[in-house]
């Protein structure tokens, strides 16, 4: 059981990511954040994203776990609109490896897959890379646009929708994260 009450990959995937922000003391290089991504995403026109996701009804693993990566993409977005990020103190970044091969992917068609390494290559980029703006999206070694749903209105209402239930949520249990999600 996650953290509010529903499922686990929701909280370890999306809600946990989310609580991450907070720059490192003494670090001699600047520090990166950098969020896991994808670009998929079904429960956007729920009244209550986060329950939807948690709902058992229509419940499939592999869309699952897409879905709480874009919900990254977009709570990246939004993150890095806050003046930690934008003072370029913090690098804050989400990053696509790709699909991978890898022993959890070993059924689906060696075509549709890059190599671990290759994956890898995106989030070191990502990690290292100074020259990123806030909440940019890396996929193959580079700043790219993420998908036109995440750029349309309809992806930036859910952007702020996404990250409105997840501060309420994440005040609720954390109170201390309140100035990072109210600001």
């Amino acid at each position: 059981m996650g953290i509010d009450g529903g499922r686990l990959g929701v909280s370890v995937s999306c809600l946990k990511t989310a609580d991450l922000p907070s720059p490192v003391q003494g670090v001699h290089m600047k520090p990166h954040l950098v969020i896991l991504a994808s670009d998929a995403f079904k429960e956007k026109s729920q009244p209550n994203v986060l329950a939807a996701l948690n709902k058992e009804e229509g419940f499939d693993s592999s869309e699952r776990y897409r879905t709480t990566k874009l919900l990254d993409v977009l709570l990246t977005r939004q993150l890095g609109r806050k003046n930690l990020f934008q003072s370029g103190k913090v690098i804050l970044n989400s990053v696509n490896p790709g699909l991978c091969r890898s022993e959890l992917m070993k059924n689906v068609p060696p075509l549709t897959k890059w190599t671990a390494e290759e994956g890898a290559k995106n989030l070191l980029w990502g990690s290292l890379e100074d020259n990123i703006p806030p909440g940019s999206y890396i996929s193959s070694c580079r700043v790219i646009d993420p998908s036109g749903y995440v750029l349309s209105e309809e992806g930036k209402k859910i952007q702020e929708k996404v990250w409105n239930e997840v501060g309420d949520l994440l005040v609720n249990v954390v109170p201390e994260v309140a100035t990072v999600w109210r600001m």
